[in-house]
């Protein structure tokens, strides 16, 4: 396993380090079946290499991310880049890894083929002449397809044009090259993480963490700091080795003070290897005696949400899947039950968060 990530990082101190959190994300959109340079292939005087896909796994959908990487020996600027899409795709969030090239994106363009094109904008570039790629720079694409489009694919066609210059690229699905691979061994699948939360309950905090996949997971270590600066491991959680089913983790920190407490994961390889999380803040009150009460778990058709023990007021009572997604929310006071219609959920773990009065509270429950 190479690398550790989640959907969110910290804001970068620098341009550096930003650009190289930027890469290292790129660098992860590998698939398990996936070689480190899949597909490496010369057209003139450019040179893509496609990376495979990653599927992204969550409680509703399944999604799979490409990444490409054009790089241009050309004299003449990169005007303009194309992925082939199926008949009438569309590619969401489509992006690229070099913060001082800015592209419009026409999602999708039937030239040369249906597809999605990237235009560089020349007044979009920070800091540098208004020229696109050339003379040997690199950019890194990436886009992400729904799991039925995704299915639909035979082939990937790409195209990268200047005034000058066409470079015109065919990589089959889910072989990879149609010509000569550039590495023929296999990465493995890095952890993945979906979700890192945190929230009081009461004199404790309640970490909770989901991953999607992980290889060769041994543990993880969880560090807390009162500056988000400086780190200390305060428990350790075993990994579950190598898998590729949703795993969901918790740990309580028995925290006594009221404050802002700030949390990370070390997640730790069977071979030593180390990689860390995002940061959490999650702010405690000790004075609050109050902790919600969910029942019966595991629930069938309804829940009940007990807030009799909590300080009067009003609070948001949500109920959201394992990696944060919210799927319904009501406003509810304090010193009552409150039941909530669960029936449309489908089988499987959720949580149910309580928030207001300066309290965040999370409880699991399996719906039957």
């Amino acid at each position: 396993m190479k690398q550790f990530y989640s959907s969110q990082i910290l804001p970068a101190a620098s341009y550096v380090i930003k650009s190289f959190f930027v890469f290292t994300l790129l660098v992860l959109f590998l698939s398990p079946s996936t070689a480190s340079a899949w597909c490496k292939q010369e057209n003139g005087c450019y040179t893509i290499t496609y990376y495979g896909y990653k599927e992204n796994i969550s409680d509703k959908t399944v999604t799979l991310s490409f990444q490409v990487q054009v790089n241009s020996k050309c004299l003449s600027a990169l005007s303009n880049v194309n992925f082939s899409l199926p008949a009438g795709a569309k590619a969401i969030s489509p992006s690229n890894s070099k913060t001082e090239f800015e592209y419009v994106v026409e999602n999708g363009t039937n030239n040369p083929f249906y597809g999605i094109q990237f235009n560089f904008d020349p007044s979009k570039r920070k800091g540098f002449s208004s020229e696109g790629l050339s003379n040997g720079q690199s950019d890194v694409f990436y886009y992400t397809l729904k799991r039925d489009d995704f299915n639909k694919l035979s082939s990937i066609q790409v195209e990268a044009k200047s005034a000058l210059t066409i470079g015109s690229f065919k990589f089959d699905y889910p072989s990879g090259c149609s010509g000569e691979e550039e590495d023929g061994s296999l990465t493995a699948l890095p952890v993945t993480l979906a979700s890192f939360t945190g929230a009081n309950q009461g004199q404790v905090v309640e970490l909770i963490w989901v991953t999607a996949t992980e290889e060769n997971n041994s543990y993880f270590q969880v560090e807390r700091s009162t500056d988000g600066k400086t780190f200390s491991q305060i428990g350790q959680v075993a990994g579950k080795g190598t898998t590729k089913l949703q795993q969901t983790y918790s740990f309580t920190d028995k925290v006594i003070a009221s404050a802002t407490y700030y949390y990370r994961l070390r997640q730790v390889d069977f071979n030593g290897a180390a990689e860390y999380s995002k940061v959490i803040a999650v702010k405690t009150n000790s004075s609050v005696t109050g902790l919600v009460k969910v029942y019966p778990n595991p629930a069938s058709a309804a829940l009940q949400v007990d807030l009799s023990a909590f300080a009067s007021g009003s609070y948001q009572v949500k109920i959201a899947s394992l990696t944060g997604t919210i799927l319904s929310q009501q406003a509810v006071e304090a010193g009552q039950v409150t039941t909530l219609d669960i029936q449309a959920l489908t089988s499987g773990a959720y949580l149910v968060l309580v928030q207001g009065q300066d309290l965040n509270q999370t409880k699991r429950f399996l719906k039957n």
